[in-house]
């Protein structure tokens, strides 16, 4: 958010220049705002009420529950608001239950979340990639999209299980979208073998101000994922 600064400026009037007394007198108009300043002021604090929303999503606290344990994480909404959005509103409606992890390369990821279950299927629909320079793979325990390119992302997810080297950091933070971070349970990831199964995704936090802040894209998908699944998975319960 940009701030502008406003400087009063006074300029003197010549020393020997006469002042008349000029009287004041109060009339409740005087102090009145025109009605086309309120609206504009009011339309101004509106948008202003509107960004901050947006801007202000709060990190949203979820459980992968699978075959080996229990994974803890934290989504960032603030920062991949549509990933984070993808993903509660795929957990919400179940889609992930039952589906399995179908890749697994020790010490490196465990990737799940392909409804085909060998790495080439999709939710129905794909959205694009949200980069942050603040976020990096450089930790362990990072949870982001998997896709198939640059803007293919769709239901299939990743977990990083260990330090990666700075080549797989650059290539990882360049093209793949970060939208949490385990915080719990690195040690059952590490477990996970290929074909375990995700039992279910539990969300802590309410989830509301990210489903209304991306309701368009939303109402998109849900519309995608009741005609490819249907009675698969769950009815939506909040756009």
């Amino acid at each position: 958010m940009i701030y502008e600064n406003y400087r009063s400026t006074r300029i003197e009037e010549p020393p020997h220049r006469q002042h008349k007394h000029v009287s004041f007198v109060y009339t409740p108009s005087a102090f009145r705002i025109p009605h086309s300043a309120f609206h504009l002021l009011f339309a101004i604090c509106y948008l202003l009420f509107v960004i901050r929303q947006s801007v202000m999503l709060n990190d949203i606290r979820i459980i992968i529950h699978t075959a080996k344990g229990d994974l803890e994480a934290t989504l960032i909404p603030a920062d991949a608001p549509i990933a984070t959005a993808n993903f509660l509103n795929l957990a919400q409606r179940k889609f992930y239950d039952g589906l399995i992890f179908h890749r697994v390369v020790p010490a490196f990821v465990i990737q799940g979340g392909d409804p085909a279950g060998t790495g080439r299927g999709d939710p129905g629909y794909r959205f694009e990639n949200e980069s942050r320079k603040s976020l990096s793979h450089e930790t362990v325990g990072v949870l982001a999209m998997a896709n198939a390119g640059p803007d293919t992302n769709g239901s299939q997810f990743y977990v990083t299980l260990a330090q990666l080297n700075p080549t797989h950091v650059k290539m990882l933070d360049d093209g793949y979208t970060i939208f949490g971070r385990l915080t719990k349970g690195i040690e059952i990831a590490n477990q996970i073998a290929q074909g375990d199964k995700i039992s279910s995704v539990t969300i802590l936090d309410p989830v509301e101000p990210l489903f209304q802040n991306q309701k368009e894209r939303l109402q998109e998908w849900n519309k995608v994922l009741d005609r490819k699944f249907g009675s698969r998975i769950a009815p939506v319960t909040t756009t």
